[in-house]
């Protein structure tokens, strides 16, 4: 039962958002601060100020005449010394912002607000359970931008090994899990699994993952009205005008 809700949940949301119009940096902060349950205008606002303050400082750290790849270094490093502190796996928007706590998906969701801003290009990854970046450059060569690791997740590039390592560090599988099915067979999986998604699709990938949160945590009955009131949020709130 819990499988069908948060199965249906998350087509639900991904369909609810795809009907949306392209969703700027500052309407996709509202939609996950509203999912937190975050909904009267100042406290919306004073997320706002936050969000505007690491945009500045990103801006003006980053100039013209920087090569793709030393802007993205820039990125991920100012995100890394002062904002993404503390890694948590059960991680919400606001407590990235004002708590400095992180997830793959918050991470990447802060970061693509920022290329949006900046002009930057950036791809969006999903693999089970995790989500990624990578970033083009000129000579069609992309580099993988991995949030989750601060001292080796820019440029990232993990032998098989070390890869498996990173999925246990992270608690994206179990020892349990490799023991059973052996490195290859994990590896296969993420690989085979890997596939490129929208903004859109990030942002829905953070609803399911706080209904899912709170089907762990609440009854089926709650877990059933918290749903629909994100329902009514997704698909009868306009898009305001910046």
């Amino acid at each position: 039962m819990k499988v069908f809700f948060y199965l249906s949940f998350l087509i639900f949301v991904k369909i609810s958002i795809y009907s949306q119009p392209d969703l700027t940096s500052s309407r996709t902060l509202e939609l996950l601060l509203e999912a937190d349950g975050i909904t009267k205008v100042d406290d919306i606002n004073s997320y706002k100020k936050v969000y505007d303050k690491i945009l500045t400082e990103c801006k003006s750290e980053v100039s013209k005449e920087q090569s793709v790849f030393s802007k993205h270094e820039v990125i991920f490093n100012r995100l890394h010394d002062d904002y993404l502190k503390k890694y948590q796996n059960e991680a919400y928007i606001n407590k990235l912002f004002k708590g400095k706590e992180f997830n793959c998906v918050t991470a990447v969701v802060l970061y693509n607000m920022i290329c949006t801003d900046l002009g930057l290009e950036i791809n969006l990854y999903e693999s089970p359970f995790h989500v990624f970046i990578t970033a083009p450059t000129p000579g069609n060569r992309d580099f993988k931008i991995e949030l989750t690791d601060p001292v080796d997740g820019f440029n990232a590039s993990l032998d098989n090994s070390e890869y498996v390592e990173y999925l246990l560090d992270y608690k994206l599988i179990t020892e349990e899990e490799l023991k059973e099915k052996g490195e290859v067979k994990i590896l296969n999986e993420f690989i085979s699994e890997t596939h490129q998604i929208s903004s859109r699709d990030l942002v829905a990938i953070y609803y399911a993952n706080i209904g899912f949160y709170n089907l762990l945590k609440d009854s089926t009955a709650k877990a059933y009205n918290y749903y629909k009131n994100l329902f009514h949020l997704l698909t009868i709130q306009p898009e305001h005008n910046h």
